[in-house]
């Protein structure tokens, strides 16, 4: 699989340097219809990863944030497609915090199968592979699992950089700090890197209190199940479901499961 892969990825390392040439740089700014930015890094890079996705696979249809969106009754009926977010974090883009990645799943009966996050700035790109593990590519160099985590001696939250909740926030510190005995603490971090720092040990579990959109969520789902963590709505009522009719997901809660570590 990861052979098959090593194209495509190579491809999403091109376009990230791409838009790291335009970082800082000459960037465009609109408003969408839906008020959220675009800019004209986020075309380019919907164009390019399309163009690519279509060559190496041309039989399975692509739903990006920044294309068409087919109807639900549409939707409902793909076994397969790709889920792209050409540009997650187009926020911290625009405030130049280097917080931004280039996020692709691929969805099996409306589930992430595999999920890749690229992000621009360290080179770096992370594969989930849906039984298989969790692999990190730089280019130039052989794709490689992950490394285990090291342990921390403190529990790392993260939480969005734009929507937080810190009310509810301070209430789970709190039940944590009680709950593991050890000292709390809470990093806000933009765009789906979060799901990657999950994965290298960085952040020990995300909290997130608003709804989000599926191209934002699926790849980073399939990088951290297969890094060990539990993936849940935060409200137990709610379920995770991709591809409804408004194509949201539920405030999430994601937790390494107990006595599973990487490596």
């Amino acid at each position: 699989m990861i052979d098959v892969l090593m194209p495509l990825l190579s491809d999403i390392a091109a376009v990230g340097n791409t838009m790291y040439e335009y970082y800082r740089g000459n960037v465009q700014v609109s408003v969408k219809s839906d008020k959220t930015l675009v800019t004209n890094v986020d075309h380019m890079a919907h164009e390019s990863l399309c163009q690519s996705l279509n060559h190496f696979f041309p039989d399975v249809p692509i739903i990006s944030e920044e294309g068409a969106i087919p109807a639900h009754e549409e939707r409902k009926k793909l076994a397969n497609y790709w889920l792209l977010d050409p540009l997650d974090g187009t926020v911290d883009f625009i405030n130049e915090t280097d917080e931004f990645v280039i996020s692709l799943a691929y969805m099996s009966q409306h589930q992430p199968t595999m999920g890749m996050l690229h992000h621009p700035v360290s080179g770096k790109t992370w594969v989930g592979i849906k039984n298989a593990g969790v692999f990190v590519y730089q280019e130039g160099h052989p794709i490689q699992p992950i490394a285990p985590p090291p342990k921390n001696d403190n529990h790392v939250i993260l939480v969005s950089s734009h929507r937080n909740d810190e009310a509810l926030c301070n209430v789970i510190v709190r039940q944590r700090e009680r709950e593991l005995g050890c000292s709390v603490q809470v990093k806000p971090l933009g765009s789906a890197l979060k799901f990657a720092y999950l994965a290298e040990g960085i952040g020990d579990e995300y909290v997130r209190f608003t709804p989000t959109n599926d191209w934002d969520v699926a790849a980073g789902h399939l990088l951290v199940s297969e890094a060990g963590f539990q993936v849940m709505a935060l409200n137990p009522s709610e379920r995770i479901e991709y591809g409804s009719a408004t194509m949201k997901i539920p405030p999430i809660s994601i937790r390494r499961l107990p006595g599973v570590q990487l490596g």
